[in-house]
């Protein structure tokens, strides 16, 4: 049974790590912005829409599937880590062959490089992440700050470092990789996997159907979310998409932070507790209620703040100035 007290530190532990994720992306955007050009930022918006595409599909849900589950055994633990990586390095190895097709789809060279260096990631997130569903079912969200928080604070800071020395592009590469690269090793540290026990086909089937339910959903959000940059990116130029994803991007980040704070916390708890529908509906409830209650504050400083950062781009600039544009946007 969960005690409450439990919960409550690891609430405290999760808003800490959000407050430092939320600030810290808002300097290091902020920074960058002034640091690479436009163009850079458009490139690597393309960039991070293909990153999203294959974290979301990279572990299938097992992460998820692992904290769900109200008893494991060490056969789900393998049987999640070696289903995860398999999907990452598929997925790595259909985005290394297509790099070219892609780069020259947007007509940037840089992607081909960029995409094979960056895709690594994958891999990265597929290890970590039966270990990040242990420490989340342990309630160990002081550990999870350090892996999670510390190590984005840490890349923020490479990142403006390379993009200062004139890395361009490439500073927002090597950032990203440290960042994953640096959770990886953090959260193996503190919870290894028990491979040498194997799994059975059973411990494979009580993991694949809410993993792949799961993995349906964040499709859909990944559309709703993503699926805007890789279409804009196709019409418009470099250098207007890196000012549309500047904007999209600070748009989301605390919608998207407060969230995994409540989901992160919760999700583990209401599994301990597990009270019926009844229990799991008034968990939601509230959860929806402080996240509104949380974003409603930071809609009126965002209000406030455009005034005073307002990026003036006609319809025109927005297809590119092209001739073929419609009248619509006359």
């Amino acid at each position: 049974m969960v005690k409450k007290r439990q919960v409550v530190q690891s609430g405290a532990w999760q808003m800490l790590n959000v407050c430092v994720k939320i600030f810290s992306q808002f300097a290091y955007f902020a920074i960058m912005a002034r640091l690479l050009s436009k163009a850079e930022l458009g490139i690597f918006a393309i960039l991070n829409s293909f990153m999203n595409f294959g974290n979301m599909l990279g572990d299938g849900g097992m992460g998820d599937a692992l904290v769900q589950r109200k008893d494991i055994e060490k056969q789900h633990i393998n049987a999640a880590f070696y289903m995860s990586n398999m999907l990452a390095v598929i997925i790595y190895a259909i985005i290394f062959l297509a790099a070219p097709w892609i780069a020259e789809f947007y007509k940037e060279p840089v992607l081909t490089s960029s995409l094979r260096i960056l895709s690594i990631i994958f891999v990265f997130a597929a290890v970590y992440s039966p270990s990040f569903a242990l420490l989340q079912r342990k309630f160990a969200f002081k550990k999870i700050f350090v892996a999670d928080g510390v190590t984005l604070l840490i890349s923020n800071v490479i990142g403006v470092i390379l993009a200062y020395y004139g890395y361009g592009i490439m500073s927002l590469v090597y950032s990203q990789l440290f960042n994953f690269g640096g959770e990886l090793i953090v959260l193996l540290y503190y919870e290894r996997i028990p491979l040498k026990l194997g799994f059975k086909k059973q411990h494979w089937k009580d993991l694949i159907g809410y993993g792949s339910g799961l993995t349906l959903i964040r499709f859909n959000t990944y559309i709703v979310n993503f699926g805007i940059i890789l279409e804009v990116g196709k019409l418009v130029s470099a250098a207007v998409l890196g000012v549309f994803d500047r904007s999209f991007r600070i748009m989301n980040i605390p919608q998207r932070f407060l969230y995994d704070m409540v989901q992160r916390v919760m999700m583990p708890a209401m599994v301990k507790k597990n009270d019926g529908q009844k229990g799991t509906f008034n968990v939601f409830a509230r959860t929806l209620s402080l996240i509104i209650s949380g974003l409603l504050p930071l809609t009126v400083f965002f209000d406030f703040v455009q005034q005073a950062d307002r990026t003036d781009i006609s319809w025109k600039e927005m297809v590119g100035c092209s001739t073929a544009a419609p009248d619509i946007f006359s």
